[in-house]
């Protein structure tokens, strides 16, 4: 397996066509392309270890013990002197190692975040502009903030660069697949959602520093008319240009997910 042949997979993947009737979120496109990564990203591991001193290791989670993480969740380490590269996804699997395992700090690996941590911290501004209901409905008043307690924001995956065991970047995976049914312009609206995933990670990227947003489609995306793809880009770029902590990237194509896993590999060696 080449690395043009592993984008090439990642990138060419489509789901079957929409079926009339299926309930609203019901189509598992969305796992299947997933796991197609996590695929990609195991066999591209394999690739670099064939390269001189690149390593596999196992992960160690410190202050979690292994129970409390998702039982599909896998995590693999490569590393080449001081430098490491960290991944967590559902479905990555290197198999035994001849190595020690490393060690990972738990919040480095979190992919999981409490949106109270930033919505609270707005909670008298909203009040200031009057969004926060006096009358007598569910949630009003000092009871408001009960509204979103212990809701969460979830993203697939995450990716660590750490060097000399200080975490340099930590890069948050969201993966999106369209498809068409008609072979001319993508289906459904889903993919709006990533919209408001954004917008949560521009929140939480003012609180944790080094962090990056990567969007993985596949090249449906690009392959038919559509209005996301572009709005990515642009809503991408706006954000960025506003807000100095804010950092996105997106890889749709298999020349573009070719650049990604060469940069991984770069990085590692040090360039």
């Amino acid at each position: 397996m080449t690395l043009q042949k592993i984008a090439d997979q990642i990138a060419s993947f489509e789901d079957t066509p929409s079926e009339a009737g299926r309930p609203t979120g019901s189509a598992a496109g969305g796992s299947s392309f997933e796991s197609l990564i996590a695929n990609g990203i195991n066999q591209v591991a394999h690739l670099f270890l064939s390269l001189p001193g690149i390593t596999a290791h196992s992960v160690l989670v410190s202050d979690l013990s292994s129970s409390k993480l998702k039982t599909n969740d896998g995590l693999i380490a490569l590393a080449k002197e001081q430098r490491k590269i960290v991944f967590r996804l559902p479905g990555l699997d290197l198999g035994e190692t001849n190595t020690s395992p490393v060690t990972i700090n738990e919040q480095w690996l979190k992919r999981t975040y409490k949106v109270e941590e930033w919505y609270n911290l707005k909670i008298s501004e909203l009040a200031d502009k009057g969004w926060i209901p006096t009358d007598e409905v569910g949630f009003s008043g000092i009871s408001y903030p009960n509204i979103h307690k212990g809701l969460s924001i979830e993203f697939d995956g995450t990716v660590l660069f750490i060097e000399d065991d200080v975490l340099r970047l930590k890069v948050l995976l969201e993966c999106k697949s369209a498809k068409s049914s008609n072979k001319v312009q993508i289906d459904g609206n889903a993919h709006e959602r990533f919209a408001y995933q954004n917008l949560e990670y521009l929140e939480l990227a003012a609180l944790y520093p080094r962090t990056q947003l990567l969007l993985l489609t596949n090249d449906a995306f690009v392959r038919y008319r559509n209005k996301y793809h572009t709005g990515f880009g642009v809503h991408g770029i706006r954000l960025a240009n506003a807000f100095a902590w804010y950092d996105f990237d997106m890889v749709s194509t298999s020349s573009q997910y070719i650049r990604l896993f060469e940069r991984w590999l770069a990085w590692l060696e040090g360039k």
